[in-house]
């Protein structure tokens, strides 16, 4: 009867497997999760300091391997939630963390002979390109700590010169890449990454990247090329509006005090609006019945224009088909005349002019009300 193996930390074939490895699995299973994940750290930081690539990749995916375990055990250990999906996530988590701050620690190049003469190379590209891949996972949308992760990114392509003198605030990774030497691998690699982790954004979401501070000019090409395929025809329709809205303006032109202004009346004027709409859509709701039954509607028939005289002064027109009775025109203006009442005590506005007219002919109500009290002069 075959003997059935117990499970173990590197999963090894005692029938195969050289003593080395069947030691290290021995020693790696039976020590605690902290434990493990310290001791596999401190040979990760040998590997890296003798420069073996194939050894240090290898450690990380243990290391990947004996923090998701730990997390686990407690997932499912007693007062744990027992969801492994979380266990994931905060070990993905920790994981990143630790290899945000590793990252720095390996050799950006090595000497190497070439036609005679010491040349700089890059060393150690399998180690970091892992590294780049996991980190880069956690620059989503929904991911906390996703606008670290980008800061880490830009550190990464595009270090501080070692000459710079200047005090550089919040730029953690900034600071801890001052001197560092990148290879055109390297930066490749992360150019590939960005392609093709920002699929994952909506237009609406790749602004916010576009203006992180020390952005490099080949991350700002590949947002804003994403931008426009992301958002598709909609987005440039947008664009091309909002630039018409702004071109008496002239932002370039413009004080930060004058845009500062300008921002604040904008915010305003939609708030005001987003309140006028809110009035209109109380005028028309569908819940109303009877539309055209005098005396039996709060339903206000007609079509609607609005004016804004200034932030707090509307007129608002309404015009009606030229079969409709003036019976039905003057209850129809006593529905419009109830809304607005309402409406001015629940919002802070100085005065609306209410015009109505039957369309085509020179039948019209005008109306006048004030937030305090109101003024009523007809017309007939």
């Amino acid at each position: 009867m075959k003997r059935k193996e117990k499970e173990t930390f590197l999963e090894s074939r005692p029938q195969h497997d050289n003593f080395e490895y069947l030691l290290a699995n021995q020693f790696l299973t039976e020590a605690s999760d902290e434990g493990k994940i310290k001791k596999l750290k401190k040979v990760f930081g040998l590997a890296v300091e003798y420069r073996n690539d194939e050894a240090a990749l290898k450690l990380l995916t243990l290391i990947d391997k004996a923090i998701y375990e730990k997390e686990r055990r407690i997932a499912e250990g007693p007062g744990g939630d027992g969801h492994l999906g979380r266990a994931y996530g905060r070990a993905k988590r920790q994981l990143y963390d630790y290899l945000m701050e590793m990252y720095w620690q390996l050799p950006d190049m090595k000497p190497d002979r070439h036609d005679c003469r010491d040349i700089m190379c890059p060393t150690m590209l399998q180690t970091k390109f892992w590294i780049l891949e996991e980190v880069i996972l956690n620059w989503q949308p929904e991911e906390q700590g996703a606008v670290r992760t980008f800061q880490f990114l830009i550190a990464a392509y595009e270090p501080l010169s070692k000459d710079w003198q200047t005090p550089v605030e919040n730029a953690e990774f900034k600071i801890k890449s001052k001197g560092r030497w990148v290879s055109q691998e390297e930066r490749g690699e992360i150019l590939k990454l960005i392609r093709r982790q920002n699929t994952r954004f909506k237009s609406g979401e790749i602004e916010k990247w576009i203006k992180q501070p020390w952005i490099p000019h080949e991350f700002e090409k590949i947002l804003a090329i994403a931008r426009t395929r992301n958002g598709g025809p909609k987005l440039w329709q947008d664009d091309i509006r909002n630039a018409e809205l702004l071109k008496l303006f002239s932002p370039d032109e413009r004080t930060e005090a004058a845009i500062n202004l300008f921002q604040r009346e904008c915010k305003i004027i939609a708030e005001i609006d987003q309140k006028v709409q809110k009035l209109i859509n109380q005028m028309t709701s569908e819940d109303y019945s009877g539309r055209e039954e005098i005396g039996g509607s709060e339903y206000v028939l007609g079509k609607r224009g609005i004016i804004y005289n200034t932030i707090f002064e509307i007129i608002i027109h309404i015009k009606l088909r030229p079969d409709c009775p003036e019976a039905l025109v003057r209850d129809n203006f006593g529905r419009a005349k109830r809304h607005i009442k309402k409406w001015l005590k629940e919002n802070h506005f100085r005065k609306v002019t209410l015009n109505m007219r039957i369309e085509g002919t020179d039948f019209k109500l005008n109306g006048e009300f004030y937030g305090d009290h109101h003024h009523l002069a007809k017309k007939g």
